[in-house]
């Protein structure tokens, strides 16, 4: 899977050094079975390429950006990079 191959998946964030996926997801645009579906596939083929994948919601993102911010950092701290 393409990260960006023109045809589908750009992810919202994206940290190539240490294969991190950050994606925001407001309830307007994954309200449908469908789209829920297809993102958990996504999600899946992404991990098994080896991306870690993390959402977080709307509400989160502008209720809680400390924790948000708090989150990221953790995860680009505890990465494994290979050398």
């Amino acid at each position: 899977m393409a990260l960006d191959d023109g045809a589908g998946f750009r992810p919202d964030f994206l940290w190539r050094p240490q294969r991190l996926i950050v994606e925001t997801d407001g309830r307007d645009v994954h309200t449908t079975r469908q789209a829920f579906e297809r993102d958990r596939e996504r999600d899946q083929r992404l991990t098994v390429a080896g991306w870690r994948v993390v959402r977080f919601t709307w509400r989160q993102i502008t209720r809680e950006p400390d924790r948000v911010v708090q989150t990221l950092r953790a995860l680009l701290a505890h990465t494994d990079i290979a050398a």
